[in-house]
């Protein structure tokens, strides 16, 4: 009897442990369904290697959006600044789509990086989106930058006062013309790791035209390994930017100084790390983040027409009483036209070859000035 109940009770343990381990089977076939699941919906929002492939084509070879006024928010910035003391630092970021509905890695616009009085920016320079993309929503053919009008109508007269013969004149109207012309600007949405809580922030710089600027580095690092992969796994399909087995980005930023011991823009160095890893491990986080309606725009003011001809006018913008934008004169003469002028011709009658002359009004039209990776003017 006892053997039986005993043949009996091995039984039902048999039973129950096969069915334990069905359990087991099938609720890591549900587990594994949702997983993939959700992957396949992060992929609808990710960044893909044909968009990159895209946009490093079209970055060897232009998007603005949106005129409102815009409120600063640091928490809306990624801060590659150095604070006073501080030589070095390292900010660890993951790079995020440019929306839900657009899949690349970068926006590019056209600025205008301008001297100005230090009643408009206090560091003496301001960054202005340049008005005249066709993509910005607002955007008037009827009415054009002012900027790049008052940098095409100072190329001419510049041309037509060199043909005149009075090369001092002309080179001050051609280097005040120089100082209009747009640059080409990347902005990327970005998580910084140290500051997750503060949802998406924007990184925006400039093109560099040498190219070693940050764009550079980035487009160099995704090809670099992606061929890695490619050589190890025989696959080529690897992706740094991917949101679920992606990288996070390191970026070293350190002060530099030139041989005067003069200050210089920080150096920026980018990497990546070697572990992959997704955006969040929690889904709805990534979703809330890649779906974050904050734009780019509405971060980064565009000047109104009647604003940025003020400037151009190398003036002071103020209201009026009836809220309408005037032109202020300057209070101090430094920074006028005139001693400008003075100053350039100074310098004309102390050289004897000049390397870049009106003839070239031309050709300088779509270069930068500046070729270096320029900070926002933010008051970080």
């Amino acid at each position: 009897m006892l053997k039986n109940l005993s043949y009996l009770f091995c039984f039902i343990l048999d039973k129950w442990y096969i069915c334990i381990i069905l359990y087991n089977f099938r609720f890591n076939l549900l587990r594994i369904k949702i997983l993939k699941s959700e992957e396949k919906e992060m992929n609808d929002f990710n960044v893909t290697i044909d968009a990159v492939e895209k946009q490093i084509a079209s970055t060897k070879n232009d998007v603005v959006v949106k005129n409102n006024n815009s409120n600063f928010d640091e928490k809306n910035y990624l801060n590659t600044r150095l604070q006073k003391g501080i030589d070095n630092k390292k900010v660890k970021i993951r790079i995020l789509p440019v929306s839900e509905t657009e899949h690349g890695l970068f926006v590019e616009i056209k600025t205008h990086s301008l001297k100005v009085d230090s009643k408009i920016s206090e560091s003496g320079f301001k960054n202005f989106v340049c008005i005249n993309n066709t993509s910005l929503p607002t955007y008037d053919k009827s009415k054009p930058c002012p900027l790049c009008s008052k940098m095409f109508e100072l190329f001419k007269t510049a041309k037509a006062l060199k043909n005149e013969g009075k090369i001092a004149e002309a080179q001050t109207l051609y280097d005040r013309a120089k100082m209009l012309q747009t640059k080409t600007t990347y902005i990327i949405r970005v998580i910084d790791r140290n500051n997750e809580a503060d949802g998406p922030k924007f990184w925006k710089f400039n093109k560099n035209y040498k190219g070693d600027g940050i764009l550079d580095k980035l487009m160099t690092l995704f090809e670099n390994r992606r061929a890695e992969h490619l050589e190890n796994e025989g696959k080529d399909d690897y992706n740094i930017f991917d949101l679920n087995n992606g990288l996070d980005i390191v970026l070293t930023i350190k002060r530099q100084y030139d041989k005067e011991g003069n200050e210089l823009p920080p150096s920026i160095n980018v990497d990546a790390e070697t572990k992959e890893k997704p955006l969040s491990n929690d889904p709805e986080q990534v979703r809330k983040w890649v779906t974050d309606s904050k734009k780019w725009y509405d971060v980064y003011a565009v000047k109104s027409p009647e604003y940025l001809s003020i400037i151009a006018d190398d003036k002071i913008p103020s209201k009026d009483e009836s809220g309408n934008w005037v032109g202020q004169e300057k209070g101090k003469k430094e920074n006028s036209l005139d001693t400008i002028k003075q100053e350039s011709q100074n310098i004309l009658e102390q050289q004897v070859v000049t390397t870049t002359t009106p003839n070239e009004v031309v050709t300088v039209v779509n270069t930068a000035v500046n070729s270096s990776d320029e900070e926002d003017e933010l008051p970080f």
